[in-house]
């Protein structure tokens, strides 16, 4: 059925994507650029940076409402996928199809226990939204199933507990902080994740560079440099039709400042930090797992996925992005926000767990 339906509209965009490339690939440096990866990533990586960096400075809130409508589930997803290239070794490839299933689980029964929560359902401090201990528990169950998942040796679980146990004794003795932290922290993390992946020295210099950019843009917009723009427009504050406002963002963020200009850096930069996550796991990540140098098309795209995963993995991935489009599509948004919050509470602790055992990769 699914084949049916994406092979036919894959062939149709890719029918659309060959008539754009005749007209742009006449230029010659359009042509460097698309069938080169390197340059390719680090054209778009600045396009992308420079548009979400005006609308994150200008308007911060629209960016962080109407990003996890776009991308928010496909890029829980695409990192869930890539994960795997990045933890496996090559006699390892089989086990993605293991590792998609304990991931989701994971995930799914995180997620529910949030919603549970959230509509009162059931109840418990450890569910308080000043509590942390379900996405710990979590965090500890991700990192020793992957290990098994991956055949990690003890002494490689042994070296990333050395980085993990600190993560999680203050985030034990500090829920809110580190909550507030890792909203920033997991946008870099996705970095790391491109960097391990990149195939090539000219490809890692591309990654290296982009995590530069990313991170002294992201302190200058917290130091406050770009604020000599708010001379020309100034940011709405809130959006009361959609429950949010940067101050009650920025105290999450920020637990520790009571600064309603530290607050509001923290939202700007959340959101420019957001946006550019949604690049890299769903664009620079999966280029960098591509063949060949030029990028795939629709179709090949869809091939690839059929190689990753199974036919029901593939039916859970389409109904639960059809049901998401469905719950942005009728129900009121401050419910639709609360609801994408419980889906993307693992997201950033996966990422942590599975990092820890991505630096120690397993020899080949």
């Amino acid at each position: 059925m699914i084949n049916q339906m994406a092979i036919p509209l894959a062939g149709y965009f890719d029918k659309i994507r060959i008539l754009f490339l005749q007209k742009t690939l006449k230029n010659d440096t359009l042509k460097k650029i698309f069938c080169n990866r390197s340059l390719r990533l680090l054209s778009s990586f600045m396009v992308v940076t420079i548009f979400n960096l005006f609308f994150s400075l200008f308007f911060p809130l629209w960016v962080l409402l109407i990003g996890p409508i776009i991308y928010g589930l496909p890029h829980i997803y695409s990192s869930i996928r890539y994960l795997h290239y990045s933890l496996a070794d090559k006699n390892q490839k089989t086990v993605g199809v293991q590792a998609f299933n304990f991931l989701t689980s994971i995930f799914a029964g995180v997620s529910i226990i949030r919603l549970l929560s959230e509509v009162q359902i059931i109840d418990g401090d450890f569910l308080s939204s000043s509590s942390n201990t379900l996405e710990l528990l979590s965090f500890i169950i991700t990192f020793l199933g992957l290990a098994i998942i991956y055949r990690k040796s003890l002494t490689k679980v042994v070296f990333a507990l050395i980085f993990i146990i600190p993560f999680l004794l203050l985030a034990w003795l500090s829920p809110i902080w580190i909550m507030g932290v890792l909203v920033l922290l997991h946008n870099i993390i996705a970095f790391l994740y491109w960097i391990v992946a990149a195939k090539n020295s000219s490809e890692k210099k591309v990654a290296y560079f982009a995590t530069l950019i990313f991170i002294i843009i992201s302190t200058l917009i917290f130091l406050g440099v770009f604020d000599s723009v708010y001379k020309l427009y100034t940011p709405a504050s809130a959006l009361a039709w959609a429950d949010i406002d940067y101050s009650k963002l920025g105290k999450m963020i920020v637990p520790w400042s009571a600064n309603y200009i530290t607050w509001f850096h923290s939202v700007v930069a959340y959101a420019f930090g957001q946006s550019l996550h949604y690049f890299v796991w769903m664009k620079a990540i999966p280029d960098q797992h591509h063949s060949h140098q030029v990028p795939t098309s629709f179709r090949q795209c869809y091939q690839k996925l059929t190689l990753d995963f199974t036919k029901n993995q593939l039916m859970v991935i389409v109904l639960s992005l059809l049901v998401m489009i469905l719950v942005w599509t009728f129900v009121k948004l401050p419910i639709a926000r609360v609801i994408y919050f419980s889906l993307a509470a693992y997201h950033g602790y996966m990422e942590m767990a599975a990092l820890a055992l991505v630096t120690i990769k397993a020899e080949k």
